[in-house]
């Protein structure tokens, strides 16, 4: 059970007047500073939670935008396994008419090296 201010206010102007025992002065003391400390700790409990809850939503953004670069990654790997197919099925073609040994130079470049003959 917390005291009031007022509560506490009135226990030290009543023993102050009847008792006037420091030992009893002391515990006021004692409970007026907790109770501060009580509330300034509720403050930074109830901060910490927003910190927590921002720092949630900054996860779940995170792991949406990961999610969406993956996705992304994962469509330009198959687009570009499309275009490694598409570009060694061409070699042979070009291969087969003239003056277009530049073309098969860069293709082979662009697919890391010339085709092993199979």
């Amino acid at each position: 059970m917390r005291l009031t201010d007022d509560q506490i206010k009135m226990a030290r102007i009543t023993y102050t007047k009847v008792v006037q025992d420091d030992f009893i002065l002391d515990l006021i003391d004692t409970i007026e500073a907790l109770q501060q400390e009580i509330n300034r700790l509720e403050v930074q409990v109830e901060a910490d939670k927003d910190l927590i809850r921002e720092l949630n939503n900054s996860y779940i953004n995170s792991e949406l935008n990961l999610s969406a670069l993956i996705s992304d990654k994962d469509e330009q790997a198959g687009r570009l396994m499309k275009m490694d197919y598409l570009l060694r099925r061409t070699l042979p073609i070009l291969a087969v008419t003239n003056d277009q040994q530049e073309l098969i130079e860069q293709i082979n470049e662009l697919l890391g090296g010339k085709e092993d003959e199979k």
